[in-house]
This record gives C-alpha cells, structure tokens and sequence, in this order.
C-alpha cells in the first residue's frame, strides 16, 4: 500500500502538528517585550465577521468559539448549524465531542491527587495499578505515572483498536500488556490515548477505588467532583446517550475523499471515545470550556477565587517532558507546548471521527481560545486559523495566518481530488475475502457481504464498510465517512495472516498501524 502512505504523508505535510508554529518570515516577529491589548468590542466584532467567513470558506459545518483574557470570558458565540442540511444554528451552548483535550482533564485530576500526596509525578505505575504491565517485562517497573501522560512510554499507538472494542479497565490493562514497545522509555515521543486512558484509571486507584471493574465508573466521579463542579461546567459529561438526548448537540461529520461530499459520520461509531474515555470522551460547549480555560490561565483559580489545584502541580503538566526533533515543539504531560512569537504557547486539540477541537493559550498574554467544531475538515486549519485570528488582534498584527492556513486546507483538498485517481477502488470479489473473513485479536470479526465490500465489525453495531484498492493485494479503503481508514493484510511464511489498521495519524507519526491477528475462520 505503498501509495496510499505516500498520499498520506502528503497531505499531513500540510498540517501544523498539534499546535500552531509561528512560521518564519524574512523579517520573524518577536513579541517577547510586547503587551496584548484588550479585546475591545470592535475588535471582537472584527473577529465575528471573520469567523463567519471562515467557517463558510474553511468547508466547517458548525463552530463555537470562546475567548478567554486575564481569565475572564470576554466572548462567545455559535456559526453555521448542528448537522449537515439543518436548521438549528450552533451557539455557545451547543454540545460537541472535545476529543482529547479531556487528556488534560485526566492530568489535572492527577494533578490534584499529588496535591493531596497520594501520588507522585515519578511514583511508578505497578505502584498505583498493580495489574499494569507491558510486553517487556523488564520496561514495565520503569514507567512513571507521568510517562501515561506525556507519550514517552515507548507502546505502539494501537488507538484505532478503540474503534473494535468496548474496553473494561481490566480488558484494556490486558490489551496494553500485548502492544509492542517501539522504543526505550523516554527516547521516542508515541501518541498513545490507551496510556492515557490508563493514566485515568490510575487516579480512581489512588483515590481508594479497590474493584477493578469500578475504575472508570471512579474516574467519572473525580472528573466530576474535582474539574466539572467547582468549574461550574454544569453541561459538560461523559454520559454519551445523555449528551444526544439534549437538542442542542453537534452532529458528526467528514469527508468521503474519494467524492469530496461532506458525508454524516454514523453516530453510534463515535462511541468509540467511550473506549478509551479519560482521553478522549468529554462532551461539552463553549460557555464550559471557556470556564475550564480560565482555570489554566489563572493557574488554578476556580470561579469563586478559590484553588482547585495547586499552581506548582498544574504548571507542571504544561513543562516540557519531551522536545521533538525540530527543537520548535515539545509536548508535556496532555499538553503541546510551542512558541507564538517568541511568546510560550499552550495548548491540545480534540479529534473523532466527525468531530474537531482546539483550546489554546499564550501564559504570558493571558489569552486564549477554545474552538469546538462538528466537522473533521476543521482538522485542516481552520481551528488554527480562527485561533490566530484573535492572537493578531491582540498583538495588532497584520492578518497573514488565514492565507497559510487557507493555503494548506486547499491544497488538502486538492489531494483528496486526487484520490480516485491514485487510488481507485472497486468492489471486493468473494474470493479474495475468502482468506480474510474470520476472527481477529482482540475478539473482532471481519466479514464479507454480497453488495462486494469487507466489514470490519466494531464494538458499537456500527461496521466500517471496506473497498479494495485496484492493483494492490490484500489493500482496502473505507467508504464514505470512513474513507481515511486503511485496511492491509499480510500473509506470512507459515500462511498466518495479520489485518494491518490504520489512519493518516500512523503515517504521520511513522509508527505501525494496528495489528490484528487472525485466530480463526467464520
């Protein structure tokens, strides 16, 4: 499937990694002495017209946006609808998926337990979760609690799995167990939600949870009493069906590459953040995370002046705990740190499968911003964009990162154009599947229908329906929303055969897909 890593690393050239670099220009900017100025309401006027803009320009179904400064929330507001073709606007209470900016919720409940001297940042993990282990029995007493933040572990990111299973704390502890190490502790920067996960199974264990099979039940709990109620983020849950049964929630959506339409993502597959839920299963609106926002700029400050966590532990998880290669980025623990400008700049984004967010924040400048979309073609700078937008605004900067930002998203698109031509699909034969259909590890299944596609099955009745790639043995797209996922086979000398999942987030960070071994026929 040589082509199709190849698109794939094409296009996430194109995207800024996890927070936004300030590119060189032939005169760089330096904001170091500079002040931001207050956000007046004619400069928030000008950012309300450019938004609308955007959000038109950009392709993005629906926005809510949030700006936090000297940790007040100075603005709000909604754009463009709740779902493809409807009629009810988006507004700042409008609930969206926030993807993996909850990692940071998981380090912040963290943060408080080392307050309160139940566990250290350094205290390691099989102390905290004695079934914890990794596939290298002598690896496993060496990772920190701070290591299930900050994605130096050295595990594969085997997230996809989530996709396939509906993981119990006991069965993920398991699973994590049996993920290959690709790197000593420490040495290799690998984007894990699994890790993370586990990091959030680890504060129910330190708060006195004794059953296994409670910890996340536990987790939900301390989110709950440590972040949601003294933040007063009365919206926010994790509570996947109660977030639906409210009117006022986004609806998902992608991009079907081989047609360019906007395509709705089928609900029931974004179930798949309550698999790995302290990482990524947060459903919330702008009004709260603004409020959550505030918190972090203010270095712990809740609503009513009083400290949730301590400013020495909260600025910890915003230190760097691993630089990348390039020397511009570094990532601390469930936060990516860079630099606006010479200004330290802080921040996580959020992605499902239809979904896109982005909070955001200069320390020094006290701004910051919160980006909550229902479209996975944000992911192509949008939220960028419209973030540095407002950073412009403060510092009186000319607006020149919508044009680089713009400039990304089509050439993206011009890819995706592409994408019939580079990699045409056709239906997949019955006896080509005949060697593929079966059962996989963990427990999956993939079959063969007569409308000529493969589906793999998920955990959440949904399946990922799968066309074969013309030319290429054993290769497969998804269809429709699903059409970023790859799916290989391979066939080793003894004739056991491996499924090979995976998405642009493998290639780009040039780790292995997910592998599925077959342990039986169906």
């Amino acid at each position: 499937m040589k082509r199709a890593l190849l698109f794939f690393s094409i296009v996430m050239m194109l995207l800024p990694g996890m927070q936004i670099v300030a590119q060189n220009t032939d005169e760089p900017i330096s904001l170091v002495d500079s002040t931001a100025r207050d956000l007046d309401d004619a400069m928030l006027a000008d950012l309300n017209a450019y938004i609308e803009d955007a959000v038109e320009r950009y392709g993005v179904i629906g926005a809510s946006v949030a700006v936090v400064q000297h940790g007040h929330v100075i603005y709000t507001n909604g754009f463009g609808t709740t779902e493809l073709n409807g009629d009810r606007p988006v507004d700042s209470e409008t609930l969206f998926m926030t993807g993996s900016i909850t990692k940071s919720m998981t380090s912040l409940v963290l943060a408080t337990e080392v307050d309160e001297g139940l566990l250290t940042w350094d205290t390691p993990v099989t102390d905290v979760l004695p079934m914890f282990a990794l596939s290298d029995p002598a690896v496993t007493p060496q990772i920190r609690v701070r290591d299930l933040l900050n994605m130096t572990s050295g595990v594969a990111p085997y997230d996809m799995v989530s996709l396939l299973n509906d993981f119990t704390p006991v069965d993920m502890m398991h699973y994590v167990a049996g993920i290959p190490l690709l790197a000593p502790p420490g040495e290799q920067w690998n984007y894990s939600s699994l890790m993370v996960s586990l990091g959030g199974l680890a504060t129910a264990k330190a708060s006195g949870e004794a059953n296994d099979d409670l910890l996340e039940n536990t987790y939900f709990d301390l989110v709950q009493q440590r972040v949601f109620d003294p933040l007063s983020m009365t919206a926010s849950t994790f509570d996947f069906d109660s977030a639906l049964a409210e009117e006022n929630h986004a609806a998902s959506h992608s991009i079907d590459i081989f047609t360019g339409e906007t395509v709705t993502v089928p609900i029931n597959l974004e179930r798949f953040a309550g698999s790995v839920a302290p990482a990524g299963a947060v459903w919330s609106n702008a009004e709260d995370m603004a409020r959550y926002l505030a918190m972090q700029q203010t270095r712990g400050l809740a609503p009513d002046g009083s400290h949730i966590v301590s400013e020495e532990n909260l600025l910890a998880t915003q230190s760097v705990e691993f630089a990348y290669p390039d020397g511009n980025r570094a990532y601390g623990m469930a936060w990516a740190i860079d630099d606006y400008h010479g200004l330290k700049h802080v921040g996580h984004g959020g992605v499902t499968l239809g979904q896109v967010s982005y909070l955001a924040f200069l320390p020094d400048a006290d701004l910051g911003v919160v980006v909550l979309t229902n479209h996975f073609l944000a992911l192509l700078d949008f939220r960028y964009a419209v973030t540095e937008y407002v950073y412009e605004l403060a510092f009186d900067l000319e607006h020149t990162a919508d044009a680089r930002h713009y400039g990304a998203y089509e050439e993206a698109l011009g890819f995706f154009a592409q994408a019939a031509d580079r990699f045409p699909v056709r239906p997949v034969t019955a006896d080509e599947a005949a060697d593929y259909v079966g059962t996989y590890e963990p427990g999956v299944s993939v079959t063969y229908d007569d409308a000529g596609e493969l589906l793999l099955q998920t955990a959440f009745d949904e399946p990922i329906h799968f066309l074969a790639v013309d030319g290429e043995a054993g290769a497969f797209f998804g269809t429709g929303a699903m059409s970023l996922t790859t799916l290989r086979f391979e066939v080793d000398s003894n004739g056991q055969i491996a499924a090979l999942l995976s998405t642009f987030i493998d290639d780009v960070q040039g780790t292995p897909p997910a592998r599925l071994e077959k342990i039986d026929a169906t």
